[in-house]
């Protein structure tokens, strides 16, 4: 770009109602402030794309309480009969208490329950730290000394102040490189459910999310970073600017002083990026569960059909030339869904369950093209049920689909629930991805009853994924 001012754009996101919207404002700064701020930009280019994921998710079968997620997402044998609409409506039909002698009714003030990916939260940390400003700020000083043909020690002082900067950012950026975005929510504004002998029935309304995507940061982007972060280093150290990669200089053959000139623009050679596909689905769903008794058993069937308003989000970002190109479009669709399930209870304690999600598949087309695929899911359930504690494993039948660029997933959930006084319940659980793909994950929670009142708590982690889930009801 050959002019004497350019503009630095800026990025805040604000997010309100599962959309994310980009304000941009601008400052100018000398043309030699583009160098290593072109390598910044295209920083903040992925992290917007990552803090964007912020409404995403990967396709796999979900998540729909805190309960389930402090057992690891075990909940098709094992899970709650209060949110049974969203893992296994047969759930609903193992009761044996009749609906007007008993309290099993919950019904669920707003809540939420989700995880992120390491690369969000990485991501985040640059902005709050305001790595990015810091070094746009550390350049530009630099630039602006070189063309007042500032004193040596002067410059030294300033590209010691832009080195440091630099690394920081770099380090940070690698860290969000070449991996996974994701972010995992269930959001429901309303859930009702009401169990009862052999039969019960549970209602929701509220948004869940699936979505995936993934930063591309090449090796010869990283590699161009380390360069200017060694020719500024040099300069720091008094050495002599011809010494470390010159051609990052803004000087001709002709420019010998001792004194090092600007820095040049490497914009067009950057060609990181990321990108994000994403289904946010607004659903109302009501569930009806049934049970019959044989010998020695119990079997139950039950069903959850579902209205679903679908958007879809296809999103890009990378710098090209001298400006970030960005396509951001979402797209509603309308649809009527089901989800399936069966349970069978021993007098044993032993629990068999099966699930199957989103029974009827579909394949959008994005405004810009791009394929996205709502997939059914296919759960079984095992667990082991004692009045006082409880153990369940579920299993993924087939491997997640990617909606983007992220890898598959086929989970193997392991949980647990210890209850004391039948009112404080502590959980544990342990995920596993049998591909050994995606990191392991564990996790805790804790239930409280009491009051006519429920409270549950839960908080997974694992090397590439935190989430936190809190839910909070009243009996009826």
């Amino acid at each position: 770009m050959k002019m004497s001012l350019i503009s630095c754009r800026r990025f805040s996101f604000r997010c309100f109602a599962n959309k994310c919207f980009a304000d941009q404002s601008t400052r100018t700064l000398a043309v030699q402030a583009q160098s290593i701020t072109a390598v910044s930009l295209r920083g903040i280019g992925l992290l917007s794309a990552v803090l964007f994921s912020a409404s995403t998710l990967a396709g796999n079968f979900g998540v729909y309480d805190p309960r389930s997620q402090a057992m690891g997402g075990a909940a098709v044998a094992i899970g709650s009969v209060d949110m049974a609409t969203g893992h296994n409506p047969a759930l609903l039909g193992l009761y044996d208490e009749e609906e007007d002698e008993s309290r099993n009714g919950r019904y669920f003030l707003p809540y939420a329950v989700g995880s992120i990916s390491q690369i969000g939260i990485d991501g985040y940390e640059i902005v709050n730290d305001e790595l990015d400003i810091q070094f746009d700020n550390a350049l530009e000083d630099y630039n602006n000394d070189a063309l007042r043909d500032g004193s040596l020690l002067a410059s030294q002082t300033l590209a010691r102040e832009v080195a440091r900067t630099a690394a920081d950012l770099e380090e940070a950026l690698i860290n969000i490189a070449n991996k996974d975005i994701s972010f995992s929510l269930f959001m429901p504004l309303i859930a009702v459910s009401e169990p009862s002998r052999k039969t019960g029935g549970g209602f929701y309304l509220g948004t869940r999310i699936e979505a995936g995507g993934r930063s591309t940061v090449p090796d010869e982007d990283i590699a161009l970073f380390q360069s200017y972060i060694n020719a500024i280093e040099n300069v720091a150290e008094g050495g002599f600017w011809r010494d470390v990669s010159p051609e990052l200089f803004n000087a001709d053959e002709s420019y010998t002083d001792f004194a090092p000139p600007p820095l040049n623009d490497p914009f067009n050679e950057i060609t990181s990026r990321a990108d994000i596909v994403a289904l946010m689905i607004n659903e109302a769903a009501v569930a009806s569960g049934w049970g019959a008794d044989y010998e020695g058993m119990r079997v139950a069937i039950g069903v959850t059909a579902k209205a679903m308003q679908i958007r879809i989000f296809d999103e890009s970002r990378q710098v090209s030339g001298d400006e970030f190109e960005i396509s951001n479009d979402s797209k509603p669709h309308m649809m009527f869904n089901a989800d399936i399930g069966i349970a069978l209870h021993f007098d044993n304690g032993i629990r068999v369950g099966y699930t199957g999600k989103d029974l009827f598949s579909r394949t959008f087309d994005s405004a810009s093209g791009s394929q996205v695929k709502l997939s059914t899911k296919h759960r079984f359930g095992l667990g082991y049920i004692k009045p006082n504690w409880q153990l369940g494993i579920d299993y993924d039948i087939k491997a997640s689909e990617p909606l983007s660029l992220e890898q598959p997933g086929r989970f193997m959930s392991l949980g647990g629930e210890y209850s004391l006084f039948k009112h404080l319940h502590l959980r544990a659980g342990y995920r596993y991805d049998s591909n050994n793909i995606i990191a392991a994950t564990t996790s805790l929670g804790i239930g409280i009853d009491g009051l006519r009142t429920s409270t549950n708590l839960s908080y997974m982690t694992s090397s590439d994924e935190k989430g936190v889930g809190l839910q909070f009801g009243f009996a009826f």
